[in-house]
């Protein structure tokens, strides 16, 4: 009874283990091995035409190329690539992998990122012979000069509905000229670095693709250059401007709701006849910004750019401002694009910088705000192309006009419109064969040893009448500006200065008045004039002020008035 006992618990133990050893975890077989396919090697250059069938798992071994035939390979053939080993696709040779029916795998059973290197199409391959559809492509991109899973050296294939994945640096590289390709419905993910680097002139021949879990999850433009008239559409990820951007002989067009990230010192500028479109509205706005809200230059309008074709509206632009000449997130070089409803801010200097001259009208509507210095810097010539807009909370809430000999004289009749903040005119400002209007109730704010100087037939016509007009130091010191001089060829019938309150200048002994007329008449009535250095009002020669008695004068250092001969 014993044995018997013995024995049947003897069997129970054995069918127990080989129950074990038959439900225990075993290495998943390859899949060639699952599939009892053959494996077949390639070493070996392709020169001859070849068809690689499912049937089989190709196990590509080195480096090879295929020059001067196609190799097509049929749907649902599994590509195995070894450590370091590539395709290269070169002298009119062409690669047709299209798993329309069912997937083709380029793959390895390494399962390591960068394992293999790449698949590579050169500019003498046959373009329309080179398609990659419906593709799985895995663990490639091992080779740094290259730095991608698929390389395009100025070529043009087709790459649709792929899943590239699993890389050390970028899915795709498309490097030089590669405007012909058919890029969309791809999948890039898991990639280390960005998902594609691509040269400006190709952006707008990419379609729609999706771009996931990549370390840098934007398309990284490594050359810069728009000289084509080109769309960019929204990607659903960022450009990243790694070269900035130039646009030159071309228009680019910027669809809404799409972000430009600018690495450090770099910027975008359109000159040579290039333009700028980037309209945006409310609720998809244009985002030119720093990467990693680091520093960029500002986006830079030249002269010689087409500033007709030129608008950025309903755009948000930040963070620039890394330039030592025009620290500021927008630059203007007698350039006048319409910036409409924009939102300008934290330059580390100011908001808009202008140089030479705008057209009226040609800022409108904007918040300048959160910049560095003053949400505004401009020539004197100008201020006239300045609208009303939001200008709060910049580091100075001016408008920083600027005069001397490094800006051109005013020459053109201009109206300064009250912007709500002060101007702030650093330097001299000269008006010549033009007069300048300003608003009633504006303020002038004029910095240490500044100056109005209206000359041959200028004019200067600040009418307080309906507001009163400010004209004041920046600071509340006898002497801190110069004058408002009035030289013996201006215009006297449009030299008017009518209710304002002009304090706090005088400070130039050589012409010793706050308001110094040289052998002219200008019309002054009904002003505060206070806090002259020297004299109020300095008449010289044959100078007469018909209203003299109808003005306030008070602390005025040499006198309220001199009349010399």
């Amino acid at each position: 009874m014993n044995i018997q006992k013995h024995i049947l618990i003897y069997l129970a133990i054995l069918m127990f283990f080989l129950m074990w050893i038959r439900c225990s975890p075993k290495e998943p077989l390859s899949p060639q091995a699952e599939k009892g396919k053959k494996i077949i090697r390639h070493e070996e250059n392709i020169v001859t035409r070849e068809v690689w069938e499912s049937d089989k798992t190709h196990i590509i071994a080195a480096e090879i190329s295929i020059s001067r035939t196609v190799l097509r390979i049929k749907p649902g053939t599994t590509i195995q690539f070894e450590r370091d080993a590539a395709i290269s696709v070169i002298d009119s040779a062409g690669l047709i992998a299209d798993g329309s029916e069912q997937p083709i795998i380029f793959s390895t059973d390494i399962a390591e990122k960068g394992a293999w290197k790449y698949i590579y199409f050169a500019d003498n391959a046959l373009h329309d012979s080179c398609k990659l559809i419906n593709c799985q492509i895995e663990f490639g991109g091992g080779d740094n000069s290259r730095g991608a899973a698929i390389y395009c050296d100025n070529a043009s294939p087709i790459i649709t509905g792929c899943t590239i994945t699993h890389g050390p640096l970028s899915g795709v590289n498309l490097i030089g000229d590669c405007r012909g390709i058919k890029f969309e419905d791809n999948t890039i993910s898991n990639f280390d670095f960005a998902p594609v680097q691509t040269y400006a002139c190709n952006v707008s021949a990419m379609g729609n693709n999706t771009y996931v879990e990549n370390g840098l999850n934007q398309i990284r433009i490594i050359e810069g250059s728009v000289t084509f008239n080109d769309t960019w559409q929204n990607p659903s990820v960022p450009y990243r401007m790694a070269d900035g951007l130039t646009i030159k002989s071309a228009k680019l067009t910027i669809k809404p709701a799409v972000t430009l990230l600018f690495e450090y010192d770099e910027g975008a500028m359109i000159s040579e006849n290039g333009s700028l479109q980037a309209i945006g509205n409310q609720s998809e706005r244009i985002i030119f910004t720093g990467s990693d809200i680091g520093r960029w230059k500002g986006i830079y309008f030249n002269a010689s750019a087409n500033d007709v074709n030129s608008k950025l509206v309903d755009c948000v632009i930040q963070y620039g401002g890394q330039d030592s000449n025009h620290p500021a997130n927008i630059i203007l070089e007698d350039a006048s694009p319409e910036i409409s409803s924009c939102l300008i801010r934290q330059s580390i200097g100011y908001g808009v910088y202008i140089s030479g001259k705008i057209k009226q009208g040609s800022l409108n509507n904007n918040t300048i705000t959160n910049n560095a210095m003053a949400p505004i810097s401009t020539s004197a010539n100008s201020v006239k192309g300045l609208s009303p807009g939001t200008y709060l909370g910049n580091g100075m809430d001016v408008i920083e006009v600027r005069g001397g000999l490094d800006e051109e004289r005013v020459i053109e009749d201009g109206f300064w419109d009250n912007l709500g903040i002060p101007y702030r005119i650093n330097g001299i400002v000269q008006i010549q064969s033009s007069t300048l209007i300003l608003a009633p109730g504006i303020t002038i704010q004029m910095a240490a040893g500044s100056s109005f100087e209206v000359l041959i037939q200028g004019g200067f016509i600040a009418d307080g009448t309906l507001e009163m007009i400010t004209i004041e130091g920046v600071q509340s010191t006898l002497g801190f500006w110069n004058h408002i001089y009035f030289s013996n060829l201006a215009n006297a019938n449009n030299c008017q200065l009518v209710s304002c309150q002009i304090c706090y200048g005088g400070g130039d002994i050589n012409r010793p008045g706050m308001i110094y007329c040289d052998n002219v008449s200008p019309t002054i009535r009904n002003c505060n004039i206070e806090y002259s250095l020297t004299y109020g009002i300095y008449l010289k020669g044959n100078a007469e002020i018909a209203d003299l008695q109808s003005n306030f004068f008070n602390g005025n250092g040499y006198g309220n008035y001199c009349k010399s001969p």
